[in-house]
């Protein structure tokens, strides 16, 4: 394989949201308009120790909610990790 051959990925989104909001339709629309395989939504619980803060990680298609995507959620880590 060439150094310029494309290769098919998986592709995906995350959305590191600031707020404390959880709007399942909203979500929802956001990751209808990206048109990627996921979108993840990582979102700070709110009342949580700063030294050792806590997150939920939602996942979406363009059409319905799921329970995993492993990439995403590897790749949000990571952010996080890295970023916080």
């Amino acid at each position: 394989m060439s150094p310029n051959h494309r290769t098919r990925t998986n592709s995906f989104f995350f959305y590191l949201n600031p707020s404390s909001t959880d709007d399942e339709a909203w979500m929802q629309q956001i990751a209808f308009e990206n048109n990627l395989a996921e979108t993840a939504f990582v979102r700070r619980i709110d009342g949580d120790s700063a030294d050792s803060p806590l997150y939920t990680l939602r996942w979406f298609t363009p059409t319905t909610e799921v329970d995993l995507c492993g990439h995403a959620t590897l790749a949000a880590a990571h952010a996080l990790h890295v970023y916080y």
